[in-house]
């Protein structure tokens, strides 16, 4: 089941160093490949089971799973999912995206939504990090 198999990968993601940037990126791909396995267990998993802690540090990767899977459906997930939890994902994106100064996840993913721009977004729909 994939609820056992996130809560691992992000127990070991918390407890890497943020300057491990290898184990980083390392994580970062078996949580791209156990979320992209199955997109309907995947979208279950965040929808129902997903706590707004896992859900932020799942956001690393939201953007690789959605160009893998092509899942409208995934991305439409996720804006449901960040209306369930507003201000952890506004705290999320003011500490992490400066681009997005006003913090409105919502308006972003609906555009996103709307103009199918799901694939391949500039800037990031959850972003790593300061660059």
């Amino acid at each position: 089941m994939i609820d056992e198999t996130i809560k691992d990968i992000l127990s070991r993601r918390e407890n890497t160093h943020p300057e491990d940037s290898y184990r980083i990126e390392k994580l970062w791909e078996e949580e791209i490949e156990a979320l992209s396995f199955n997109v309907e267990e995947t979208i279950d998993f965040i929808k129902s089971r997903c706590t707004a802690n896992e859900f932020i540090w799942l956001s690393e990767v939201f953007e690789e799973v959605a160009e893998k899977t092509q899942s409208i459906e995934f991305v439409n997930c996720l804006y449901d999912v960040a209306k369930k939890y507003p201000s952890e994902t506004k705290e999320y994106i003011q500490d992490r995206n400066k681009s997005m100064q006003d913090g409105n996840l919502y308006e972003f993913l609906n555009n996103s939504i709307k103009n199918k721009t799901y694939i391949k977004i500039t800037p990031p729909m959850f972003f790593y990090g300061e660059n």
